[in-house]
């Protein structure tokens, strides 16, 4: 497959993906007496939007720059070596994990997993010496932070699961 053909679909996946979200994010509820940017539905919407426009530079750009003479050539493979398939499999199986494992055992516990598991995996600290320490300390901090910005400074109720009331 071409770049040019590649940026096309990747676009148009990008744009229906955007659509599919601005009209998920329009069904949520609207808090009444309160200004639009606390309900729940205006940050979803608003990266739809954004997503949408980036999928449509995407594809604009792919058809400026498809009639170059590169436009032909093949693209290198996707997974350089199986550590690279290994990091891309560890993300999917965390994003399609969280919402489940969310509803089960809460927001905090699966909210620290969640960043523990992607902060280790991504970061290569692990490789490259820093400690496990380290890297809880930081996961720790960004639930700390996450917690106290949504839970208690704008009173979004969080899924508790079996450890809740």
């Amino acid at each position: 497959m071409t770049p040019y053909k590649r940026d096309i679909i990747a676009g148009g996946i990008f744009g229906a993906g955007a659509i599919t979200l601005f009209l998920v994010a329009s069904g949520y509820p609207v808090r009444e007496g309160q200004a639009l940017a606390v309900s729940p539905g205006f940050y979803p919407r608003l990266l739809a939007i954004i997503l949408a426009v980036l999928s449509a530079i995407q594809i604009v750009t792919a058809i400026i720059n498809g009639s170059g003479e590169n436009g032909d050539e093949d693209l290198p493979p996707i997974w350089k070596d199986r550590s690279s398939l290994l990091l891309f499999c560890t993300t999917l199986g965390a994003l399609i994990a969280y919402p489940f494992l969310m509803r089960l055992i809460g927001f905090a516990p699966t909210g620290l997993l969640f960043l523990g598991t992607l902060i280790t995996a991504l970061s290569e600290g692990h490789r490259k010496g820093r400690e496990l320490f380290v890297i809880g300390i930081i996961t720790l901090a960004i639930g700390v932070l996450t917690f106290v910005v949504f839970r208690l400074f704008l009173k979004i109720p969080f899924p508790s699961g079996i450890f809740g009331p």
